[in-house]
Formats: structure tokens, sequence, C-alpha cells
């Protein structure tokens, strides 16, 4: 039995920089673990909120989880090389699935574990475009 050899971590960098527009960086949400599941945090914003949607995330290198619905990964890195990016699905502050979707860091799937999240739940790009991750949310819907 052959043992694997783990990766050396990796930080990825922005292959394009013209992506990197300038937004209102209090928007941009941060992810947190809350026993089991995740809340999201924004700078200046009381409380915490149950992420409930998809997002667009970074994992920057000093390992804070950026989020947000709409902005590329460019915007939430601000043009800095990330540890991973990728999407992420969330219910109700359980993760659904995530996935190393960035056209503009192109994050290597053997480098998932960096990105902080459970790797129970990852997906490839190419599995969630072929629709292989739909059909664990739907075991999930018929769960709950």
């Amino acid at each position: 039995m052959q043992r694997e050899v783990p990766l050396p971590s990796k930080l990825y960098p922005n292959l394009n920089p013209a992506a990197n527009i300038k937004v209102n960086r209090d928007e941009i949400a941060t992810l947190q673990p809350f026993f089991g599941e995740y809340r999201v945090t924004r700078p200046h914003a009381h409380g915490q909120m149950l992420p409930n949607s998809k997002f667009v995330f970074v994992t920057a290198a000093d390992g804070a989880i950026l989020m947000h619905p709409r902005y590329r990964h460019p915007v939430l890195a601000d043009g800095r090389a990330v540890r991973y990016a990728g999407e992420a699905q969330f219910r109700h502050g359980r993760l659904e699935w995530w996935s190393n979707a960035s056209g503009n860091y192109k994050p290597d799937p053997r480098h998932a574990m960096q990105a902080g999240l459970p790797m129970e739940s990852f997906y490839t790009h190419e599995q969630v475009r072929s629709g292989v991750q739909p059909l664990k949310t739907l075991k999930s819907l018929r769960k709950s």
C-alpha cells in the first residue's frame, strides 16, 4: 500500500489583475465556524448572520475565509495571492458543498485542504458543472 505524500502549501496568484475593482470592503463577509455550522460577520456590522445561498470565497494567506454572493475572487482578495478560491453553497448555516471554481486563481483540487473547509463537502469545478453536487443537496433537503 502506497502512502500519499502531502503536497507543500501553495499560494495562488491572481491571474487577472484587471478583475480587482475597488468596492466597499465593508460588504465582504468573513466566514466563522459555529458549533458544526457557519456564521458570517462583516466589518462594522453588529452580530452574525446565517449564510443561506451560494457564495464566491477566497481563503486569504492568513487563513481568513472571505465571501460575497456576487463579487469576483480578485475583489475579495484585493488582488493578492490566496491559499484557495472557489464557490460554496450554504443552507441555513450548513455547508452543502464547495468547489474550486475560480477562473482568476485556478486552484488545483489537490490543494483543496488549504481552503480550510471540510473535505467531505468538496467537489471539483468539473463535478459541479456536470451536476454531481446537486444530488447531495437534494438528498440533504429530503432529510430536513
